[in-house]
C-alpha cells in the first residue's frame, strides 16, 4: 500500500506539471496533498508497529 501512495504521488506531481488549467491543477495539487498526509500517516503507523524499518 505504501508503494501505491508513492506511486501516486509521483503521477500527481507530473499531472500537475503538465495540466493547463488552474482549477484542474488546483484539483490535483489537493489530492496530492491528501497522498502526503495518507503516506505520512500510513509510514508512522508502520514504524509504531515495527513493519517498517
Amino acid at each position: 500500500m505504501l508503494t501505491t501512495i508513492k506511486t501516486s504521488i509521483n503521477k500527481y506531481t507530473v499531472a500537475i506539471t503538465e495540466a493547463e488549467n488552474p482549477h484542474i491543477r488546483r484539483a490535483l495539487h489537493d489530492q496530492l496533498d491528501t497522498a502526503v498526509h495518507l503516506h505520512d500517516e500510513l509510514s508512522d503507523l508502520l514504524l509504531e508497529k515495527g513493519w517498517l524499518w
